[in-house]
């Protein structure tokens, strides 16, 4: 072909190159070209298809039989054309005649443009130099289609998270998903603090895959495949999944692109969903205590601080019924203070130890808990509370290192409680806690109060009657016993014996004397001696537990001992000593009351003692 003809076919490609010609028409139109260009018999353009390159796509076509070779697929490694355009390097041959030249896009060849049959035989330099030009204009055209395919993916990107960004819910944003992923349908599943996925939006799913787990999900066994599966994420942690489902598969390049944009919307949602329920978590909690101080701190009635933390774990968490256990002071039982909702006889059959029934579990291992279904928690079986409620949230009531009691919630029906609802439990039970502690101390100081006066009247009776010296000594030792509450009282002299030792006996004594040999033994070697001796009081709110105890003097089975020395200017005239048969609980001692009633007792004594003398 001469020079005119062949400007004027490179102008011609050049338009459809400029103008965006159809795929079919610039392909096509560049096949016939190459065929007149070399004058050949045929010409075809090929390109890669499919995520292995493993298939060649006649993109246009020229000569015999052209028509039917357009848009069919044939196996790259079945053909000539597909090993030049898998390589990139070009093949020549005279007999017969071909030439096929690769297609290169972006660094990498595409495809190819392949020529044959030569009346000459072969193909002059002039038209292989023609058809390389006519290769550079394919390959100019597939930069053009690559730019257009991204900047459209970059317009549609766009355009989606603009969609996405006024999605008002994670609803919202299922909808928008689907219409972007031309999906049938769309599932957002959000983890939970223990990393299980539960759907938490959807469009177009079917009612029998809501309805299930995930792990249970047949998507293809209601006609479903999966489309688009990417997971939520913030940083390295994953808080959910985006699966996108479609009846009729179809390609779609750019779809995991858009699912990606859509999913990190659906990150945004469901983060900012997560603060939006943790201020309203610490607002609620805030109220929550702000209520519970002023309703328990407006009493000091145990009773009526009692029932209002019942209130308060009802009200907070929304429960039915409710119930506080206390612990029984030196004992491992524990007893229903105070409820709400409960079966009439609940206070006198709720009595259960420490261990026992899931209340029992959270009092020996002090840490909150919550069951679902009381029915099937092991926990439940050694003291079953599943007829008072199907689901249950406890939590322990500690001051200090000690556990008190237990807090606990009740529902009708089974309820799964979250963990800052479990949260929620646990500060509730801590404030109360203290605000029950409170109540306690100011009944027994006022109880202390009142012992005092009746115990100073009682001695001051006792030494304005006739019989003071020999009254006196009863009348400490009952009081003190009163005053305290305790099982034992007891009163002890104090003597020199031959030796010059200090040693004491038994003057008055009131309450319990089973098994109280180690108090006064035949040795005369006793905790009262020692406190006669040293001239120091003694306390052990759990004999058990004191090494002094099994060392020094005989180890009781159990209880507590506390014991003050009655002191004159003359020095120690005696020994006031209280003994209660179960030991006392951290934060409990008998011995400040003691040491103020011993300051009586001791000014009584020795009045007694001197009118004796006089006599």
């Amino acid at each position: 072909m001469n020079e005119p003809a062949s400007a004027a076919v490179y102008h011609e490609v050049l338009l459809a190159l400029a103008h965006e010609a159809s795929d079919e028409a610039f392909f096509g139109l560049l096949a016939e070209r190459a065929r007149t260009l070399s004058e050949s018999e045929s010409a075809a353009v090929v390109l890669l298809r499919g995520e292995l390159r493993d298939e060649l796509e006649f993109a246009g076509a020229a000569g015999e039989d052209s028509a039917e070779l357009r848009g069919t697929r044939i196996r790259a490694a079945d053909s000539r054309a597909g090993e030049v355009a898998r390589t990139g390097e070009p093949h020549l041959s005279a007999r017969p005649a071909a030439a096929i030249f690769p297609i290169f896009h972006s660094g990498r060849s595409a495809g190819a443009l392949v020529v044959s049959g030569s009346p000459d035989g072969a193909f002059s330099a002039d038209a292989l130099l023609a058809l390389q030009t006519l290769v550079a204009a394919g390959a100019a055209r597939l930069s053009a289609q690559r730019l257009q395919r991204t900047s459209d993916a970059g317009l549609r990107l766009a355009a989606v998270a603009e969609l996405a960004e006024q999605a008002s819910d994670l609803d919202a944003l299922a909808e928008v998903t689907r219409e972007q992923l031309d999906a049938d349908a769309v599932a957002l599943y959000v983890a939970d603090e223990d990393q299980n996925l539960h759907l938490a939006a959807d469009a177009g799913l079917p009612e029998a895959l809501r309805v299930v787990a995930l792990d249970d999900a047949d998507w293809e066994g209601n006609g479903l495949r999966l489309v688009a599966t990417v997971p939520l994420k913030i940083g390295e942690r994953q808080i959910g999944m985006l699966y996108a489902l479609s009846h009729n598969r179809q390609d779609d390049p750019a779809r995991l692109s858009v699912a990606a944009a859509l999913a990190r919307q659906a990150v945004v949602l469901i983060e900012r969903d997560r603060l939006r329920e943790e201020a309203a978590r610490r607002a609620d909690e805030a109220t929550t205590l702000y209520e519970l101080s002023q309703a328990v701190s407006a009493t000091l009635k145990l009773p009526e601080v009692l029932t209002r933390v019942v209130e308060a774990i009802c009200t907070r968490l929304a429960v039915e019924k409710g119930a506080l256990f206390l612990r029984e002071p030196g004992s491992e039982k524990l007893r229903l203070a105070a409820s709400r909702g409960l079966s009439r006889d609940a206070t006198t059959r709720l009595r259960l130890s420490v261990g026992e029934g899931l209340p029992g579990w959270v009092v020996q291992f002090q840490t909150p808990a919550a069951s679902a279904n009381l029915s099937e928690d092991r926990r439940n079986a050694s003291f079953p509370l599943d007829s008072e409620g199907a689901s249950l949230v406890a939590a322990p009531l500690q001051v200090g290192s000690e556990t008190i009691g237990v807090l606990c919630g009740l529902t009708a029906r089974p309820r799964h409680f979250t963990l800052p609802e479990l949260e929620l439990a646990y500060t509730i039970a801590n404030h109360s806690a203290i605000a029950i502690e409170n109540a306690r101390v100011y009944a027994e100081m006022r109880r202390q109060s009142v012992a005092l006066r009746r115990y100073l009247q009682g001695v001051a009776h006792a030494l304005t009657s006739p019989k003071a010296a020999q009254s006196v000594p009863e009348v400490i030792v009952a009081l003190t016993r009163e005053a305290l509450g305790a099982d034992r009282a007891a009163l002890y002299l104090t003597h020199t014996d031959a030796e010059g030792f200090i040693q004491v006996r038994q003057h008055a004594a009131t309450g319990h004397r089973a098994s109280e040999s180690w108090l006064l033994p035949e040795s005369g070697d006793c905790p009262a001696a020692w406190v006669a001796r040293k001239g120091r009081a003694l306390s052990a709110p759990s004999v058990e537990r004191d090494a002094r105890f099994g060392s020094k003097w005989e180890r009781p089975k159990a209880g507590s001992y506390a014991a003050v020395p009655l002191k004159t200017d003359e020095g120690v005239i005696g020994v006031l000593e209280v003994v209660r048969r179960v030991p006392q609980g951290a934060g409990q001692s008998d011995l400040r009351q003691l040491t103020a009633l011993a300051k009586h007792a001791a000014l009584a004594l020795e009045g007694a003692q001197r009118r004796t003398r006089r006599k």
